[in-house]
């Protein structure tokens, strides 16, 4: 029985060191996978932040194109503005002269007798056509 015994004493330590041994091995197999998990969660928020930071700069850099591209639209509208009043200005200066010749060819059609442009101003004048 001794003998018996001590076989029994030895399977039970070497059950009790295997056992110990696995736990051992569970408890460093859980702190890596926590280890892993740690890592993988610092990877994910380096990865969110390099993403803020390229939406960020590429939102700056689109709100510096759209400012370039506003004023140079806004140069080309000063551009077209001033051209178109150069322009109506233009055509207004025309319509005295239209206007005066219109009058002398209806009053020398009419009468038979042109009229001077100082007579057609001055009947504007009357008017108050001017």
């Amino acid at each position: 029985m001794p003998r018996l015994r001590k076989v029994v004493d030895t399977r039970a330590e070497t059950i009790a060191g295997a056992l110990a041994e696995a736990r051992r091995v569970q408890a460093e197999a859980d702190a890596q996978a926590a280890a892993a998990q740690a890592e993988i969660a610092q990877g994910r928020a380096e990865a969110r932040r390099v993403a803020s930071e390229a939406q960020a700069k590429a939102a700056a850099e689109f709100a510096a194109r759209q400012a370039a591209e506003d004023q140079r639209l806004a140069v080309q509208m000063d551009e077209a503005e001033a051209r178109i009043r150069a322009m109506r200005d233009q055509a207004m200066g025309n319509v005295d002269g239209i206007a005066t010749d219109t009058a002398q060819a209806i009053i020398q059609k009419l009468t038979g007798a042109a009229p001077s442009a100082a007579e057609i101003k001055a009947m504007a004048v009357r008017q108050g056509a001017v």
